[in-house]
């Protein structure tokens, strides 16, 4: 797991470390940056399983994040939903945060209109999602197309047989 932040975040809480430390570190978050192994932390950031930019995130939500993805939270006994919300028209990543959530999951559900070509990073390339939720090709999580959303089923009826050759994770194409 590769955490990182801006540099201007991270020279923030390295100041407020060094202030409640009992111990002598470097004067400065520019002078731990001066150090070879530290000024070369970023390159490992593609070799993670994860990498979380934590600008925002309060040590607990990084704590959260990293034991949901350690599978350290008991998910079994919580049941609960999660939704994925955008405050504006798209372009904030909602797919990419769905695909990389979904093989948490047991059920996917799209509702509303049809997805904005979610393109998601698969090892054969990039797929585009338009009918189905970002995360089907995730991993095995049933589909859900809830009542009342828009969709095309010349498109969806399309798309089924590439889903289900694409991934070994898709169960089953329902038609009703």
């Amino acid at each position: 797991m590769h955490i990182t932040a801006s540099p201007e975040t991270c020279a923030a809480r390295y100041a407020e470390r060094q202030a409640r430390q009992e111990f002598v570190e470097a004067a400065s978050y520019a002078e731990v940056r001066d150090n070879a192994t530290e000024r070369d932390i970023d390159d490992l950031a593609p070799l993670a399983d994860i990498a979380l930019n934590t600008d925002r995130d309060s040590a607990e939500d990084v704590l959260v994040r990293v034991a949901a993805r350690l599978g350290l939270l008991d998910r079994e006994n919580a049941a609960s939903v999660d939704v994925i919300v955008g405050g504006q028209y798209g372009s904030e990543g909602k797919g990419n945060i769905a695909y990389h959530l979904a093989p948490e999951y047991d059920l996917l559900v799209r509702v509303g209109g049809p997805n904005a070509a979610h393109k998601v990073p698969l090892a054969s390339g990039e797929y585009t999602h338009f009918m189905l939720p970002s995360g089907t090709l995730a991993g095995t999580a049933q589909l859900l197309i809830g009542a009342g959303a828009v969709i095309y089923l010349p498109e969806l009826f399309a798309r089924s047989p590439t889903l289900t050759s694409t991934t070994s994770g898709c169960r089953s194409t329902r038609r009703s």
